[in-house]
């Protein structure tokens, strides 16, 4: 199964769904889809970095600790990370990520495993306590209003907010 999210994480593909096997509880299922010291290891650093006033130093670490893919400019407030999956979330430049929001790419039930890189276009805002999740998109400046659930992608200059998240409309400036 590990080998099939190497595969993945280096694939275009956005979503992988893998069967889920009834062994243990959904909760520990983490284990067998990630090596059990890297999650600890990233909340670590995800943790620390709420509490850094530097945002470069954020950007730094959030790049060579995690992996993610973060351009210059952007901004995190306080923002919950997924610990398994940082190396599928990629952010363009100029976008903001809002005071406690999460960005989420792995969600498992009791049937099965759904893994999904974020892709955050350029002058993106998400609004504090959003939660992104997994395989979205979001296209560039687009604006996602606080305390929405984006479980599907946002098109280039719309407006979306709500749970779950919808199109309020289309922005013909950057907000």
């Amino acid at each position: 199964m590990k080998i099939e999210i190497k595969d993945f994480i280096k694939s275009d593909d956005m979503v992988l769904v893998l069967d889920r096997d009834n062994k243990g509880d959904v909760v520990s299922y983490w284990k067998s889809v990630r090596c059990s010291l890297v999650a600890p290891f990233n909340y670590v650093i995800i943790q620390l970095m709420k509490i850094s006033p530097f945002m470069g130093l954020t950007r730094f670490c959030f790049r060579n600790f995690l992996g993610m893919k973060i351009a210059k400019n952007t901004g995190f407030a306080q923002v919950k990370v997924d610990p398994l999956f940082p190396d599928l979330i990629s952010v363009g430049e100029n976008s903001s990520i809002g005071w406690g929001s999460r960005l989420l790419c792995h969600g498992f039930t009791q049937k099965n495993a759904k893994i999904g890189k974020i892709v955050i276009g350029k002058n993106v805002l998400i609004g504090a306590d959003s939660l992104i999740g997994p395989g979205v998109r979001m296209g560039d400046n687009s604006v996602v209003a606080m305390k929405s659930l984006v479980i599907k992608d946002v098109p280039a200059n719309e407006l979306w907010g709500g749970v779950p998240a919808k199109k309020i409309k289309e922005l013909k400036e950057l907000i």
